[in-house]
């Protein structure tokens, strides 16, 4: 009885242990993920507005002027998302896991600019806005994909202030267009 015991209970615990290690483990994004330089959050808004009043009277370093403006603020806007953990390609392959195109063999995603735009007519309210390219090695055509802005919007005093806010932006905001490339399997 104690042998058929034995080997009742190792067999058990052989089908157990060997049913356990036919389950894969988390899985790993095979996408190819890069990011344009320079990787950093970028911002159109009050600067170019300004530029084009300022070349009227200053002609083209009125312009240069305005492109400064926004500079500028995109360089504030940066800082304080860095500062608060902020990293283009970890939110990439992040919202690339929660999709079946980023499990894809032969993908690859290309982000060529992030940052924010300051809403028409408001000299308050931005949004967010990502612009990628998607390629697969078996030569099919290269996509390009600009987010719509359907995410959400944030104030340009609070961009300043609260780079929480700016990462949330910028992570719904990508997760909306990543979610129209893979519905579209990543090809256009």
């Amino acid at each position: 009885m104690g042998l058929s015991r034995f080997f009742f209970l190792s067999t058990i615990l052989s089908v157990f242990l060997s049913a356990c290690s036919g389950f894969p483990g988390e899985k790993s994004i095979k996408a190819d993920v890069s990011i344009a330089e320079p990787d950093r959050i970028r911002f159109s808004g009050k600067g170019a507005g300004a530029g084009l009043m300022l070349s009227s009277s200053m002609g083209a370093m009125g312009i240069a002027i305005g492109v400064a403006i926004d500079e500028g603020i995109a360089k504030e806007i940066d800082a304080s998302a860095v500062k608060a953990g902020f990293s283009a390609k970890d939110e990439v392959l992040s919202a690339l896991s929660q999709t079946s195109i980023g499990y894809v063999s032969g993908f690859s995603l290309i982000v060529k600019k992030y940052g924010f735009t300051l809403e028409p007519g408001s000299d308050d309210q931005m949004y967010a806005y990502w612009s990628l390219e998607t390629n697969f090695d078996d030569g099919g055509r290269s996509c390009e994909w600009l987010s719509d802005r359907a995410a959400s919007t944030i104030s340009l005093d609070k961009s300043k202030a609260e780079a929480d806010e700016v990462k949330q932006a910028l992570k719904l905001e990508l997760q909306a267009l990543l979610v129209k490339v893979d519905q579209a399997s990543g090809r256009c």
